[in-house]
């Protein structure tokens, strides 16, 4: 996979820091409901597990202050709303 297929998150900490990583994207097929499903169910159990080459990796949402991922899914997700603008 080159890194143009990947997808990226960023998930930045209460305390400040920040760590970023690169995963596979879901199947383009993959419906925005069943993907929704997917984000409540890591909501509902609160922690966020992460798995790499070398380790498992779990964060407890409770440590997280907001996750970003990059770039968003071709389909938007019901229950999102859409922005156009984000204003700083």
């Amino acid at each position: 996979m080159s890194v143009q297929e990947a997808k990226f998150m960023k998930v930045r900490f209460i305390n400040g820091t920040e760590r970023s990583f690169a995963f596979q994207p879901l199947s383009s097929t993959l419906e925005p409901a069943v993907l929704l499903s997917h984000v409540n169910k890591a909501l509902d159990s609160r922690r966020l597990v992460l798995q790499t080459p070398e380790q498992i990796l779990i964060i407890p949402f409770d440590n997280v202050e907001s996750i970003e991922i990059t770039p968003a899914p071709a389909k938007s997700l019901p229950d999102a709303i859409q922005v156009f603008h984000e204003f700083l």
